[in-house]
């Protein structure tokens, strides 16, 4: 069924979804959004007029624009890492070069997404920060657990240094 707003408002249709799908959903508009603008530039207006739900609908899902940004980084982070992930039945030298091409191939595609994932906005918020963290030393850890299966510590620095090396060739 289809509501008809007043002039200037959405006329997307709206459909009823279990609270599992429309939660998924939100979640997806948000990281479709994050691929072409900055996080701070997603708002609660845009998302909610994407589902064709009202604002106030997103808040029973989400207790805050806060804990809504932190669910689509979360979101966003888990497909990255999934979508750059190596082939693991590659020998140890194919896997680094399978790791690294499919990087860039991320970084390619998915420019804006990337800067928001890895590089992240300045935030106050420590969860956010976090989470900005370990998706950064995930990819890190990739590369670096990779070449150090091929030739042991190719950096000739102990195992930690090669590790945050690693994380700043990521960044």
């Amino acid at each position: 069924m289809a509501f008809v707003n007043s002039p200037g408002t959405s006329t997307t249709k709206r459909t009823r979804l279990s609270p599992q799908q429309r939660r998924a959903q939100l979640i997806d508009l948000g990281t479709e959004m994050l691929a072409d603008r900055p996080l701070e530039q997603i708002s609660v207006e845009d998302i909610a007029d994407q589902a064709g739900v009202s604002r106030g609908l997103l808040f029973h899902y989400f207790a805050s624009k806060q804990e809504f940004h932190l669910e689509i980084v979360r979101e966003s982070s888990r497909v990255m890492l999934e979508r750059t992930a190596p082939d693991p039945s590659l020998p140890p030298y194919e896997i680094l070069r399978d790791s690294i091409a499919n990087y860039v191939d991320y970084v390619t595609d998915k420019r804006q997404m990337y800067v928001s994932l890895l590089r992240g906005t300045p935030s106050g918020d420590p969860q956010m920060r976090a989470l900005f963290e370990d998706t950064r030393s995930a990819m890190a850890e990739r590369v670096s657990s990779n070449s150090a299966r091929i030739c042991g510590s190719p950096l000739g620095v102990p195992r930690r240094s090669e590790t945050y090396i690693c994380r700043l060739s990521v960044t």
